[in-house]
């Protein structure tokens, strides 16, 4: 009797030892998925770019993990485009110092900047570098001239075009209007 005890033992064992391998390469598959995701699909410079505008937007924001972030209106021609331009000050670069406080006064200021950025493609989960994948390389100040006019008092009241902001008005003409033709040359 005892003989067929071991006997229906072992075949238990067995089992129990194979649902704990298939536990095991199934865990291992689970947890390296996104690991191998992440090192052969992941991209440190998906893209590259640059973009031109006014900072309208810089602060820094986070619950977890603290970053900087900015918004670009982008100029094009010199009126402003309707889409804006999100970016992130990459926390684990060494380039957060410099670029915090150039973007800081073209925010406070009005300064016309080139911002040379990267996109990142799967390498920033849990937004731990920053809310966006638009990772700022290197910022370059184009113009200063425009605050200088309109926050300098000095410059008020000389009769030139310094000291005021101009915004662009769009006048649409359509056939409708019975003198629509007084507007064009013939």
């Amino acid at each position: 009797m005892s003989e067929e005890v071991n006997a229906e033992q072992t075949p238990s064992k067995g089992k129990s030892k194979n649902i704990g391998r298939q536990a095991l390469v199934w865990l291992v598959i689970i947890l390296g998925l996104p690991v191998a995701i992440y090192y052969l699909v992941g991209s440190e410079n998906y893209s590259n770019g640059e973009r031109i505008g006014l900072v309208t937007q810089f602060s820094k924001r986070g619950v977890m993990f603290k970053s900087w972030e900015g918004h670009l209106n982008i100029t094009q021609t010199g009126m402003n485009s309707a889409d804006g331009f999100d970016f992130s000050l990459d926390r684990t670069s060494g380039l957060t110092e410099n670029s915090e406080k150039l973007l800081d006064s073209s925010a406070t200021y009005g300064w016309k900047v080139k911002l040379i950025y990267h996109q990142t493609f799967l390498r920033n989960w849990f937004s731990y570098r920053g809310e966006t994948n638009y990772f700022i390389d290197s910022v370059v100040v184009l113009d200063k001239s425009f605050s200088s006019n309109v926050n300098d008092g000095s410059s008020a009241g000389n009769g030139g075009n310094s000291g005021r902001a101009v915004d662009t008005v769009y006048i649409v003409i359509t056939p409708s209007d019975p003198n629509y033709k007084k507007f064009f040359k013939n």
